[in-house]
């Protein structure tokens, strides 16, 4: 009976890793980039906008994005259409606003860009309905 209690091997205790913090910071990390992606808009094409000193007037969300790359093509809110459309096209937009809601305007054309062509797009702009609009450029803070 002495040597029955010597024959049973001690139990082998298994280790355990607690990970559920790390699940929860992983999760959060990927909600985090998620969202913050979303964000980031992207236009079709790059515009080397000019510069100026001053800061950048914040509008609301409801607005028309106009883009003009050095190569004379125009998008509208990421669309590609020829300078020939663009009326039409404009109006179609403004179609899509209520009466009392005006939209922004917000202009962006590349540093490139001869002034007469930019012209013509702006009058192209005017005849569609468009009476006021946002002339966007890059933003470097005054240093005083």
């Amino acid at each position: 009976m002495l040597g029955d209690d010597f024959d049973v091997l001690p139990k082998k205790r298994s280790i355990i890793i607690n990970i559920t913090s790390l699940i929860d910071v992983v999760f959060l990390l990927l909600i985090f980039f998620m969202v913050s992606s979303t964000f980031v808009k992207n236009p079709a094409l790059k515009v080397s906008l000019p510069a100026i000193k001053g800061e950048q007037i914040i509008t609301n969300a409801k607005s028309i994005e106009i883009l003009v790359s050095k190569n004379q093509i125009i998008l509208i809110n990421g669309s590609e259409i020829k300078y020939e459309n663009l009326k039409d096209k404009l109006s179609e937009t403004l179609k899509k606003y209520p009466s009392n809601e005006i939209p922004d305007v917000h202009f962006k054309v590349d540093e490139k860009v001869s002034y007469g062509f930019a012209v013509q797009v702006m009058e192209k702009l005017r005849e569609s309905g468009i009476n006021s609009l946002m002339a966007i450029a890059k933003s470097e803070k005054l240093s005083n």
